[in-house]
């Protein structure tokens, strides 16, 4: 099997093999086992956290808005002036 790769992954493959002193192979091999977990061949699908778990906490508001009640108050009224 021949693999080509663009210049900066093949150049960090050509440096972590030597580092970990093993052949480029084996840590391709690895990262496609570790892609390809035995989970009846079917990929991970990432968490709506994982994917965004940097944006957790970065907004302003209460802390407490999907606890509180009063933030509830009105939700749901049909409102008496409706945009057209």
């Amino acid at each position: 099997m021949s693999l080509k790769l663009p210049p900066p992954l093949e150049a960090q493959l050509n440096a972590e093999a030597p580092a970990r002193r093993i052949p480029k192979s084996r840590i391709v091999r690895e990262l496609l086992e570790k892609h390809y977990k035995p989970n009846g061949g079917k990929k991970h699908r990432p968490t709506f956290g994982e994917v965004n778990g940097h944006l957790f906490g970065c907004f302003d508001g209460p802390k407490d808005l999907s606890t509180n009640p009063k933030y509830m108050k009105g939700y749901g009224r049909r409102s008496t002036h409706i945009a057209r």
